[in-house]
């Protein structure tokens, strides 16, 4: 099991719609962070609804929702679908302050991030999920009511 890594704040600027279009669309590079995937800096003026998603979520959006106090399960598409599940089920029981998402550049297995702090899994331990989760949600800078609103996977097969 990985270490839980705190980094050092780079604050919390919001981009411009226009400027986060362009990062979004790759014709504007990204603010710089500290971490992959990042735990504060530079962000988008929208964030990420708590949920489960299917596709990954821009580095952008994920700042501000960690600013509002979210705890962003990320994990590589390769692993194992069951693993997938369990983390959304997770997702679902928590109901609030989490997205659950993939992400191609987490290596190697699943990262969980909240406002300057990272937890690099090799392999699914939910019981360390569920601490960071505690530990963590709605925390951050922000607290800003993050209810589970979005559940794209809901009912697809896997």
């Amino acid at each position: 099991m990985g270490m839980r890594e705190t980094f050092p704040d780079l604050g919390r600027d919001h981009l411009s719609d226009e400027d986060t279009a362009a990062v979004v669309a790759g014709t504007l590079a990204p603010p710089e962070y500290n971490s992959v995937p990042p735990t504060s800096g530079t962000h988008a003026p929208f964030w990420a609804p708590c949920g489960v998603y299917i596709e990954a979520i821009p580095d952008i959006v994920q700042i501000h929702s960690l600013e509002h106090g979210a705890v962003l399960i990320q994990y590589n598409p390769e692993i194992d679908p069951a693993d997938i599940s369990a983390l959304e089920e997770f997702a679902r029981e928590k109901g609030a302050h989490v997205v659950v998402a993939p992400n191609p550049a987490v290596v190697p297995y699943i990262v969980l991030t909240a406002w300057t702090v990272r937890l690099e899994m090799s392999t699914l331990d939910l019981a360390a999920v569920e601490g960071f989760w505690l530990d963590y949600a709605n925390e951050g800078p922000e607290r800003v009511p993050c209810p589970f609103e979005v559940d794209e996977s809901a009912g697809q097969s896997t």
